[in-house]
């Protein structure tokens, strides 16, 4: 009875938990990416510009999960409510 209802904060802490991990100073792929962007070679922008979209697309994936676990909910179908309605009880 109360997992339904606590159904959504879950959705929402699990989107702020993973944008919060994914956006962190301490994250090391973010720091790589800061730091290739910044390289005097030839490859610095290519680089970083192409792992941050390879990085935001999966991102975007787990929030996708995470959405389809905690996010939906099932319709149930109640048939004796719909005929008690129509009959007019």
């Amino acid at each position: 009875i109360v997992l339904p209802s606590i159904k959504g904060m879950i959705l929402i802490n699990a989107v702020y938990v993973i944008v919060f991990l994914a956006t962190s100073e301490i994250n090391e792929l973010i720091i790589w990416i800061r730091d290739s962007m910044m390289d005097a070679s030839n490859r610095g922008f290519g680089v970083a510009s192409a792992a941050a979209w390879i990085y935001s697309f999966s991102i975007a994936i787990l929030l996708l999960i995470s959405y389809l676990l905690f996010g939906r909910e099932k319709k149930v179908k109640v048939k004796h409510a719909q005929i008690i309605r129509k009959r007019g009880y």
